[in-house]
């Protein structure tokens, strides 16, 4: 099995680890669907809980943030993938943005251009941007979860009325539902970063686990049979209705 070298998370949190699928609720593999028998075991994966057959969770990964960082566990093939981001995204990311930044600001309304600083919140959740003498007050905050896409260069409103000519390789806009954070840097190798920063922790944050993809198929399943449900009932009421009134129809009057 493959065992990754990944380095131990930054984040000193330290999350309760997903339940665990009941074995006998799976007859299965949750990824390549082979059916388990007593040569194809059950396996589960420590960071999702779900269960895999052993082709599909044959790597091994330490797991810190669920506090399994003394060795490597058995994790399926998306959870490396996912965690391995994860890992980088610390490894390389997370001091950064969340040391913060000074930035210069474009406005898209009548506002001109001002320094802001720019950091990613405790919680990793959101952006938010401050008054360079107020840094723990911040003015806003867009969520990550919230950001549609991430553009270089100068594209955007607010750009088009208080850009420059030849710093398109120094700018680059948050772009969210509703908003955009129109930033400027002074190095092409700060703007750099942080667009990659940025980038990986919106693969990070918006990513669906293996666990949570499950239970939005089990949401999605529940409510297919409700409505099916419905719609039997709905037919069932109408037959109903319509044996009644054929019961009940008054015969042609006979003279």
């Amino acid at each position: 099995s493959q065992v990754s070298s990944n380095a131990a998370t930054s984040s000193t949190t330290v999350e309760a680890p997903p339940a665990w699928v009941d074995d006998d609720s799976v007859q299965q593999c949750r990824s390549c669907h082979d059916q388990f028998t007593l040569l194809n075991r059950k396996h589960h994966c420590r960071c999702c809980g779900l269960i895999y057959c052993g082709k599909c969770s044959a790597k091994r990964m330490k797991l810190p943030r669920f506090g399994m960082d003394k060795e490597a566990v058995r994790v399926c093939d998306e959870c490396y993938t996912q965690e391995t981001r994860r890992n980088a995204f610390e490894a390389e990311h997370v001091e950064r943005l969340q040391k913060g930044h000074m930035f210069t600001k474009h406005a898209s309304g009548l506002g001109m251009p001002k320094l802001r600083f720019v950091r990613l919140s405790a919680d990793r959740q959101k952006v938010t941007w401050a008054d360079p003498q107020k840094i723990g007050a911040p003015k806003g905050e867009i969520l990550l979860a919230s950001i549609e896409r991430l553009v270089e260069g100068q594209t955007t409103k607010a750009f088009k009325r208080t850009g420059k000519t030849g710093k398109d390789h120094l700018c680059f806009s948050v772009i969210a539902a509703g908003r955009t954070l129109d930033l400027e840097a002074e190095t092409k190798a700060t703007r750099d970063a942080w667009v990659a920063g940025l980038r990986m922790a919106l693969a990070v944050v918006t990513a669906l686990s293996p666990a949570q993809l499950h239970e939005k198929e089990a949401d999605e399943l529940r409510r297919k049979r409700r409505k099916e449900e419905l719609v039997a009932r709905k037919a069932q009421r109408k037959a109903k209705a319509e044996q009644l009134r054929a019961k009940y129809k008054k015969k042609p009057f006979n003279e």
